[in-house]
């Protein structure tokens, strides 16, 4: 059974998910919604004649990360499989508008992260009989900073 927090939802391209869209954000273990942290790049270098490698992560005196992924687990609702699907497609139009911006989690409060591109949904899948209730996820890269 998937499990929503009615009050989490994200702002991205100034607007948010459940105000302007009426979309709730899934959780537990039935969804895809995750914020991973971003990860330190490891610049590893062997030398001809040499044992080991040298190891440059630390070059400028800190640590560089990549990028991190973030995926929204979207809980869509409508009266029919057309409102379902018509309320999937102004979400996919209005995430896909804005790149290289700013994304606010409600469940991340001190933080806004940066850089944020939108990467695409996955397909619907439908969770109930009259195809009238449905998830859909979204993935976005961010920059490893989060302000």
């Amino acid at each position: 059974m998937i499990r929503y927090n009615s009050c989490r939802q994200i702002k991205f391209g100034g607007k948010w998910s459940l105000e302007d869209f009426g979309v709730l954000i899934g959780q537990g273990t039935d969804t895809n919604t995750a914020v991973e942290l971003a990860k330190p790049r490891i610049l590893r270098e062997v030398v001809p004649f040499m044992d080991g490698s040298y190891d440059y992560s630390r070059m400028r005196g800190k640590l560089i990360y990549d990028d991190r992924t973030l995926r929204y687990t979207f809980i869509i609702s409508g009266h029919t499989r057309a409102d379902v699907e018509e309320k999937a497609r102004q979400l996919d139009n209005w995430l896909g508008d804005s790149n290289d911006t700013e994304l606010y989690d409600t469940d991340f409060q001190l933080w806004k992260f940066t850089g944020v591109s939108y990467l695409g949904m996955g397909d619907l899948t439908y969770y109930s009989s009259n195809e009238n209730r449905a998830q859909i996820t979204a993935e976005f890269t961010a920059a490893p900073t989060t302000c």
